[in-house]
């Protein structure tokens, strides 16, 4: 009498361990699961940039799985690495791809605009990433900002003051040196009371625009970085072309193949070779004013007797 309860209380136990293995082993697989959908979202994400990015000027909507992705750019040794994931699992390395973007979006629903690079020569296509919820208000007009991502309500995301005004809060303060706004300074507002601003600078449009989608001034150094070293790539490769035009060209060009437009692309490719966190304003100068230059003459050769374009 005494063996079948406890038969029965083995067998109910034994059952329950039964039931508790299949229990878990089904939410092992269904988080498996779910992660394996997350990391296929991830692949067509990046996907969609890479063909995002073989479009010039332009903007596309992107719809993933609705859930919190966290960007990361980083620098290791010279390399530079821009990684996207979900919230809480492994990133994945956007590889060939410049991006600048917020560290944290929100929701399902991205928006991603890509711009030509010119430096003065076509070097890349560069792409910004953001979501319906992160736009900023501009208080004077920005040359080149998409109006995707530009919020006209008195409650923006972010707020961009040009001029002299100290950023506070949510704010970047841009400092253009001259009234064509190609280049100049960047401010990114404490964090604390205790922190001080950041203060980053930028030379064309790509990069003040990039330096507004980005949440720091660390994330928009790294992609500065990463910036400088495929614009700097292809000056390489258009110093040989200049110098394979300059040993094929007729009487009447030779002149234009002179060692101006060799020292003014060595002038770029210098400045371009200094890091983001030794880049000072005069830099910038430097860089603007030598693309300026090189389009200068450029324009002189297709002017005068119509030679091959140095670029």
């Amino acid at each position: 009498m005494v063996e079948a309860p406890a038969v029965m209380i083995f067998t109910i136990v034994v059952g329950a361990l039964i039931i508790l293995f299949f229990v878990v082993v089904s939410l092992s697989q269904g988080e498996s699961a779910e992660r394996n959908i997350r990391a296929g979202s991830l692949q067509r994400l990046d996907a969609l940039l890479k063909n995002a990015g073989a479009a010039r000027d332009s903007a596309n909507n992107i719809t993933i799985i609705d859930q919190t992705l966290e960007y990361e750019c980083q620098k290791i040794d010279s390399q530079i690495e821009h990684r996207i994931g979900y919230q809480g699992d492994d990133s994945i390395p956007l590889m060939g791809t410049l991006l600048f973007a917020p560290k944290t979006l929100e929701g399902g629903n991205l928006l991603v605009y890509s711009k030509a690079a010119d430096v003065p020569y076509r070097a890349a296509n560069v792409l910004y990433l953001s979501t319906p919820s992160f736009r900023v208000k501009l208080d004077t007009p920005i040359p080149g900002y998409p109006a995707n991502f530009v919020k006209t309500d008195s409650r923006p995301t972010r707020l961009v003051v040009a001029g002299d005004s100290p950023p506070r809060g949510n704010t970047v303060g841009v400092k253009p040196a001259d009234a064509s706004m190609q280049y100049g300074t960047v401010v990114y507002a404490a964090r604390a009371a205790t922190d001080t601003p950041k203060t980053a600078f930028y030379v064309g449009e790509s990069l003040l625009i990039g330096a507004i989608v980005s949440e720091t001034s660390t994330s928009y150094l790294c992609g500065f970085d990463a910036y400088r070293q495929q614009v700097n790539w292809v000056n390489s490769i258009e110093r040989e072309r200049a110098r394979a035009l300059a040993s094929s060209a007729s009487p009447a060009c030779k002149p234009y193949y002179n060692d101006e437009p060799f020292a003014t692309i060595d002038a770029l490719t210098n400045t371009q070779a200094k890091p983001a966190n030794t880049f000072t304003l005069n830099d910038a100068r430097d860089w603007f004013e030598a693309q300026q230059r090189l389009t200068l003459l450029n324009d002189n050769l297709i002017l005068g007797d119509a030679c091959a374009w140095i670029y």
